[in-house]
């Protein structure tokens, strides 16, 4: 008997990954971040097993980094400025969906027999996706949450996983944010992760639809359906064709696991029931991504085949889409959190007058009856705040009414997000930090887009003094705008800042302060080549090198043996820590854990180096261990910028562009690392060295006569300083160093012992530091 079947379905391979929050008109979602993350089967079988597993993980990843409470700050901050931008840029003129971006789809891969033929076949390794073009990126924070969670080096060490991410950096691509999903594609689904309301959790929503390869075969038993093993395969090519109908409405992990694939008795695994533990967003959320007029059109890979799965604009609707409605329009979504007290108009005409007050160009004299009317508008604290974050540019930029307005409206907040007040000056700003009513605030938001720096030596000196003396501020937010046409305004404003404390001669404040500028996060996004450093950015300047320890990382990687003088090295990644803003304890921590991930083979360790938390068997420390915490007060998912250089930016070796040492400002630091074979009897026991290089001159420095000889020698350059150690003895005055020492010592042995541990094939890196005579002849490559 004849039939037409499907022979199996498939979960989506890929899937779109979107940060939204309800910024839009009248609290509609909007993107912050949207990227596209590509799939790749892990073997040849018809099974979608490990397809599930990866989207479970990779949203159970973002979850973790957006929730983590180090990550609230910024990730509020810049929500902040996305509620503006959209208000100011879009409004109701909004691009048609019909006009918005879309991914277009990919041809699947072909059919094959599940009956264990499978294993006999090569799975389908899509290619690498470009990188994106060189243009800023509006929400970079934001972005950098969703590049770690779907690019993340989750291995910890451990060479023998089984379930470690196989997602290669040329997998993830970064979309615009007007990207729309129409639910017509069989390559990839969609996620929405929604951050509106941090104080409720971070909600996800899953919306992918199953890939039935279906045929006409030869039924033996019609009501068990085509069996591999007792009926015969199909004698054509299956037909590719996207289940109907597709409803627009996103599910949770469980109920998409229940309603599609309930074959594969996922539903009891430990990380699908931690996702479901999550909530859900409202169906309203998919309204701007998923437009609900688009037409979607049915998807088939053979156009003569006699039979095809259709969908209509509006699908049916169900109980479930009704019950998911219905939340939608009573939770409704506002610009603040729940729970809010009604509003009062005569209260906001009220609050409207007094922000005229503060527009004067004669400032208002401020005695102590009008200090007292002030302070009565701490009874609407709630509705002072909302008025000035619903009309922020009706704060005078340097009034003295304006610092006491901030000082009421923002009494007893720990983040004061202040990135909506764009004209408001440094001088007012470092006042009111100063004041009592906001001394317990812990972190402090600003767009510095439009603070003149140039004559304004002293506001901005007493904003610096300001940050120095508060103990409690451990998180400070520098952006600028999604509308920034470059990321100068941070830079400045960053670099002018250390200058101010600098010249005092005490940056000692600035060890238990995390910042976080705009140009740090952008500028690793670039996908522009990595030339000179004095022409990347004034960040570069040897006076920021004093502050934070600018390094600069060369990998060299050799099948050759370790005890050939004349090795041929291939310089292959060049990655700058510039944007990092580490401190040398901070950065000797993630070091150790990029050690410990690059010993277990892993191609992402890179990225250790944008989290805060470290792996545990490299920072636990014990009781009679004086030393201060690796991180303070960070999160285990704290974010901080990714090395520039990850995306888009692997030079070739002879390339004339790359970065050379002779350009490198003095008093930065060169870190090289080798890899190479270590003996010819076994091609993969690999080992790596490292050496920290300090800079001690240029070649613009080195007196004419010298610059003609050829190479310039490397010891009028440089200083070969050593191991960690050696680096954090030079770095940090003060520091213990026999526990430093200790660390790296258990590391070592940590990598020893899991090498001798290890699964026959697998491959584990020995780590140890390099000669000196190795280091120079490898930077005489470099010049």
């Amino acid at each position: 008997m004849l039939g037409y079947e499907c022979l199996y379905s498939k979960s989506p391979r890929s899937f779109l990954f979107s940060v939204v929050a309800n910024v839009g008109p009248r609290g509609a979602s909007r993107s912050l971040a949207v990227a596209y993350r590509q799939g790749n089967d892990r073997d040849a079988s018809a099974s979608s097993r490990a397809r599930v597993e990866n989207v479970v993980a990779d949203t159970l990843a973002l979850i973790e980094i957006l929730s983590d409470p180090m990550n609230r700050a910024p990730l509020e901050a810049e929500r902040a400025l996305a509620e503006g931008w959209y208000r100011r840029s879009q409004g109701g003129n909004e691009t048609e969906s019909t006009e918005r971006p879309t991914i277009p789809d990919t041809p699947q891969p072909p059919f094959i027999v599940p009956d264990g033929s499978w294993r006999r076949e090569q799975p389908q390794i899509l290619p690498e996706l470009p990188w994106h073009d060189d243009a800023l990126t509006e929400f970079p924070f934001t972005t950098t949450c969703l590049l770690l969670g779907l690019l993340r080096d989750d291995r910890d060490g451990d060479a023998n996983a089984t379930h470690s991410n196989s997602t290669r950096p040329g997998d993830v691509q970064l979309q615009p944010l007007s990207t729309v999903f129409r639910g017509d594609c069989t390559e990839y689904g969609l996620v929405v992760l929604d951050i509106s309301d941090l104080d409720s959790g971070v909600k996800y929503g899953i919306v992918g639809f199953p890939v039935c390869y279906m045929a006409e075969v030869t039924l033996y038993c019609k009501e068990g359906g085509w069996d591999p093993i007792e009926d015969p395969p199909p004698k054509k090519e299956p037909d590719i064709i996207l289940i109907s109908p597709r409803p627009r409405v996103p599910l949770s992990i469980l109920r998409w696991l229940r309603k599609y694939f309930y074959y594969m008795s996922l539903d009891a695994g430990p990380s699908v029931l931690r996702l479901e533990d999550r909530p859900l967003i409202d169906a309203a959320a998919l309204d701007y991504f998923w437009p609900s007029k688009s037409t979607t059109r049915a998807k088939s890979t053979s156009t003569s085949s006699p039979w095809r799965l259709t969908t209509s604009d509006e699908p049916p609707r169900d109980a479930y889409i009704d019950r998911a409605k219905d939340a939608s329009s009573t939770i409704g979504s506002r610009l603040t959190t729940s729970h809010e007290p009604p509003r009062n108009a005569h209260i906001d005409r009220a609050i409207d007058n007094l922000l005229i007050l503060t527009q004067e160009l004669a400032d208002l004299h401020l005695d102590e009856k009008t200090i007292g009317k002030f302070q009565k508008l701490a009874e609407f604290r709630e509705q002072l705040r909302r008025r000035l974050e619903e009309v922020p540019d009706s704060l005078g930029p340097s009034s003295e009414a304006s610092g006491h307005i901030l000082r009421v409206a923002y009494a007893g907040q720990t983040h004061l997000n202040w990135v909506a007040f764009r004209n408001v000056a440094p001088g007012l700003i470092a006042a009111a930090v100063a004041s009592d009513e906001l001394r317990g605030a812990s972190a402090l938001s600003l767009c510095v887009d439009k603070f003149k720096l140039e004559g304004g030596e002293g506001d901005l000196g007493d904003l610096a003094a300001a940050l120095a003396q508060s103990t409690a501020l451990k998180q400070l937010c520098f952006l600028q705008g999604p509308d920034r046409d470059s990321d100068d305004a941070s830079d400045r404003f960053c670099t002018q800042l250390l200058l101010q404390e600098r010249s005092s001669g005490d940056l000692g404040w600035l060890r238990d302060k995390t910042i976080y500028p705009t140009y740090a996060f952008s500028t690793y996004l670039r996908s522009g080549k990595f030339t000179s450093p004095s022409t990347t950015s004034v960040t570069f300047t040897s006076s920021v090198v004093q502050v934070f320890p600018v390094i600069h990382m060369f990998t060299f990687v050799s099948n050759q043996r370790e005890d050939v003088a004349d090795a041929d090295h291939q310089n292959s990644y060049y990655y700058t820590m510039g944007n990092t803003l580490l401190d040398a304890e901070r950065f000797a921590v993630r070091f150790l854990s990029y050690l410990r991930s690059v010993g277990s083979g892993s191609n992402k360790a890179i990225l250790r180096f944008a989290y805060g938390g470290a792996s545990s068997s490299v920072t636990t420390t014990t009781n009679d261990d004086k030393s201060p915490p690796p991180s303070p007060s960070s999160g285990r998912f704290a974010v901080s910028p990714i090395p520039a250089g990850f995306f888009g930016n692997h030079l070739a070796a002879n390339d004339e562009s790359r970065v050379r040492v002779r350009d490198i400002h003095p008093g930065s630091w060169v870190l090289l690392l080798d890899q190479q074979g270590r003996s010819s009897s076994d091609d993969d026991d690999v080992f790596l060295r490292y050496s920290f290089v300090r800079i001690r001159r240029t070649s613009a420095e080195i007196a004419p006569e010298q610059q003609q000889q050829r190479p310039i020698p490397v010891d009028n350059l440089v200083e070969v300083v050593g191991g960690l150690t050696d680096f954090l003895r030079e770095t940090r005055s003060g520091i213990d160093i026999s526990t430093w020492e200790k660390r790296v010592e258990e590391a070592e042995k940590d990598l020893r012992a899991r090498r001798d541990s290890i699964e026959t094939g697998k491959r584990c890196i020995g780590i140890g530091v390099m000669a000196e005579s190795s280091a120079r002849a490898l930077l005489d490559q470099l010049l």
